[in-house]
């Protein structure tokens, strides 16, 4: 199986220390030029913007944000377990697994 190429280690989502953007904290969504949204970040590194578009509400774009900034973990996670299934042939329906895999690495 592939290894993920993408920014290593975990993902944060917001301001705060060590984010990129100003290190002081800010509350989530920051508002910038009359829009609202959410960095994901790893140190410096920004990995994603979330923009709240026009009909959504602050709970989507926070959910949004969420979902951006577990995708490593959830990759993994998804990745150990087609391995251990393969392993021991625990079920046989891994297709739509392995397919989501490969297009999260390709």
């Amino acid at each position: 199986m592939e290894e993920f190429k993408g920014t290593k280690g975990e993902w944060i989502k917001g301001w705060g220390e060590g984010l990129t953007g100003p290190t002081t904290p800010r509350t989530d969504p920051t508002v910038d030029e009359g829009r609202e949204y959410i960095p994901i970040a790893n140190g410096m590194a920004t990995i994603a913007i979330v923009i709240k578009q026009e009909n959504d509400s602050i709970s989507e774009l926070e959910s949004n944000a969420k979902l951006i900034a577990a995708a490593p973990e959830l990759l993994k996670a998804l990745q150990d377990l087609v391995r251990y299934c393969k392993e021991n042939e625990v079920g046989t329906e891994l297709e739509p697994s392995e397919e989501a895999i490969n297009k999260a690495l390709n």
